[in-house]
């Protein structure tokens, strides 16, 4: 063996794949690429929770001042007509100030019965 000790298993974006309820899978990638792609998106978060006994995404955005309204309608249309996402409720919302999360960013997972 070698005095340099091992890396510890690698964290990365492969960890950030979930399973829904209605056994479909989202990963935070895909989360990316559709709504990085919105003119005046800053930053954006991603959490899926439990609601009445369903799952649901919620996703809070950061957006260029003077922007929120259209880039909020934007994000919820490609959301929810994402094949994926399709029988998810989605709720967006917009996160208050400029604030822009420090660090690596996640998909939180806080429902009841977590399937990652």
């Amino acid at each position: 063996g070698s005095a340099i000790r091992r890396l510890d298993r690698v964290q990365g974006r492969i960890d950030q794949v979930r399973t829904l309820a209605h056994g479909g899978r989202l990963a935070l990638d895909e989360l990316d690429e559709l709504l990085f792609a919105l003119p005046g998106l800053l930053d954006c978060t991603a959490a899926l929770v439990t609601a009445n006994g369903r799952d649901r995404l919620h996703v809070r955005l950061t957006t260029v001042p003077g922007q929120a309204a259209a880039v909020r309608r934007s994000a919820l249309d490609r959301l929810t007509r994402y094949p994926s996402l399709r029988e998810l409720p989605v709720t967006v919302d917009l996160a208050p100030g400029t604030l822009i999360q420090p660090g690596k960013r996640t998909l939180e997972d806080h429902r009841e019965d977590s399937r990652s």
